[in-house]
């Protein structure tokens, strides 16, 4: 029994990944800018509000974290389609038998098949919309589960976690 799915790489999936990682972004820069703001306030109690170059120094930088922050927060969705490069506007097509699974990417000038064993994925992880099966820490391959045709989403899911050792989330977002 064969399991067939797809999924194009576009404006819905960057949303869906924008969607689980929210303003992890921005953390590092507004605990730098806390951090900041602290060493600001507590040098004016010292110098009793004297403003120094330090004080000053301290207070660009705070707003210079946080801006930064910002900055990769609004700018994330363009920053990924930029790394899909010529992936954008791709359509994955997924096979899927007992030991593995075919991915038939098409794109701009681009054709290619990869074959995929269940014991090489070593996460999947389930949103509302797609699953994604994971073979590292940063390759995918992103199922969409409206587009699957002969089984159902819980026997897709059973082929993809087969393997003992592959981890599985599920993220409601």
């Amino acid at each position: 029994m064969e399991i067939k799915a797809s999924c194009r790489i576009d404006e819905r999936l960057t949303k869906m990944l924008v969607k689980r990682r929210p303003l992890r972004s921005m953390i590092l820069p507004i605990v730098f800018s806390a951090v900041y703001l602290g060493l600001l306030g507590y040098s004016a109690y010292l110098l009793s509000l004297k403003v120094t170059k330090w004080t000053v120094l301290t207070a660009v930088l705070a707003v210079g974290f946080t801006a930064y922050g910002a900055v990769r927060q609004l700018t994330v969705r363009r920053r990924l389609k930029k790394h899909f490069g010529k992936h954008w506007g791709a359509e994955n097509k997924y096979v899927f038998g007992p030991e593995g699974f075919e991915a038939v990417e098409t794109a701009q000038g681009i054709n290619s098949v990869e074959r995929v064993e269940y014991q090489k994925l070593e996460r999947l992880v389930e949103t509302k919309e797609y699953f994604l099966a994971y073979t590292s820490k940063i390759l995918y391959y992103p199922i969409l589960k409206e587009t699957i045709e002969g089984g159902t989403e819980d026997e897709l899911r059973a082929l993809l976690t087969s393997c003992p050792e592959t981890e599985y989330r599920l993220e409601n977002k």
